[in-house]
């Protein structure tokens, strides 16, 4: 989950930030309109080439919000899995 803030000076760290971390196999979520407007085409191009989800979350809504939906969700599978 990001809010871009390290790509507003660099724009092309997110084709990087994909390249390094492609084999983990995850999607990444970015929140636009605070540090970048748009997301950068070489990021984009990267994601296509390595099936990486990209995702935009609304403005409204806070990372905390999100990080803790998610832990919520798994601890529930968790807990209902024994």
């Amino acid at each position: 989950i990001s809010n871009a803030a390290q790509l507003k000076d660099d724009p092309e760290m997110g084709d990087k930030i994909i390249r390094t971390l492609q084999k983990a196999r995850f999607g990444i979520a970015i929140k636009l309109n605070r540090y970048l407007k748009e997301i950068p085409e070489s990021m984009l191009k990267a994601a296509n080439e390595f099936d990486i989800p990209i995702v935009i979350l609304p403005y409204r809504i806070t990372s905390t919000q999100i990080i803790n939906a998610v832990t919520f969700r798994i601890l529930y599978y968790i807990k209902r899995s024994f």
